[in-house]
């Protein structure tokens, strides 16, 4: 009789962003089987037309480990591999209570490189987030809520957050990132790379960008930058390095979040 040949999951082969997104979803939708070493990824047949399911994958594959697809009654996939160091390295790196993880999980430290925060964000945007009209991850895990927002701080992306009571009478939080600092990091999410909003405002501020690189003696901190071709109705200006619209700032001010400067002024 044959004996089973068993492969070793070799995790450096993967880059750090890879790491930081299997880390990430598997904080959002995976789960450890209770006294083995099976882990199982829970998806919607969305994910899988959306691409998730063959990046997540991939990035398993890469390490060694096989992976198989199991059809739940549901409509849900579960995507399942066993690997006692893929294991092993998520106690390592994640704590959470057994039978109790969606409440408690979270990461050990946040020390971590800046590839890997972009990888975990965009592994929690795919599991349990969206990007619709824009980018959210919603948790009820307290301590996961406070780590997303440090690690936004870190990106220097922007956030709003908004708390409610689900049905089950758990805390969620929904942690809503700005678009223009997502698209400006590049979280690399696939729910972001198949919205709409995300592929053309990127090709709108890249168009801007490339006007303020090529004509930089116009653009001041006390000048309007451009009227974009692509929408006139909006004025972009350049505050701090980072392109502000007219009439959001206008709205920011108002409500005290933006301080009025010589440098920025109001009177346009």
């Amino acid at each position: 009789m044959r004996e089973a040949i068993r492969t070793f999951c070799d995790i450096t082969k993967l880059s750090k962003e890879e790491i930081g997104y299997l880390l990430g979803f598997f904080v959002g939708d995976g789960y450890i089987k209770k006294g083995k070493t099976q882990i199982i990824f829970a998806l919607s047949l969305n994910d899988v037309e959306n691409g998730i399911l063959n990046k997540l994958k991939g990035i398993i594959e890469k390490t060694g480990k096989r992976t198989w697809i199991c059809k739940r009654k549901n409509k849900s996939i579960q995507l399942v591999l066993s690997s006692k160091e893929l294991v092993r390295y998520l106690r390592e790196t994640l704590w959470f209570e057994e039978g109790n993880k969606s409440r408690t999980v979270h990461l050990k430290c946040l020390k971590h490189s800046k590839d890997f925060l972009k990888g975990f964000l965009a592994g929690l945007i795919d599991s349990d987030g969206n990007a619709n009209r824009y980018a959210f991850i919603i948790t009820i895990s307290y301590k996961l809520g406070d780590q997303v927002i440090k690690i936004c701080n870190k990106l220097s992306i922007h956030t709003n957050e908004y708390r409610y009571l689900t049905s089950k009478l758990n805390l969620a939080r929904k942690i809503s990132l700005w678009n223009s600092d997502v698209k400006r990091e590049f979280i690399p999410s696939i729910k972001l790379q198949n919205s709409s909003w995300f592929n053309s405002k990127r090709r709108k501020n890249l168009w801007i960008m490339d006007i303020i690189t090529e004509m930089p003696q116009i653009f001041t901190f006390s000048n309007i930058v451009k009227k974009s071709s692509v929408n006139p109705g909006l004025v972009w200006i350049l505050l701090n390095d980072r392109l502000i619209n007219k009439r959001h700032y206008l709205k920011k001010l108002k409500r005290g979040i933006y301080q009025k400067t010589s440098k920025f002024p109001v009177s346009i």
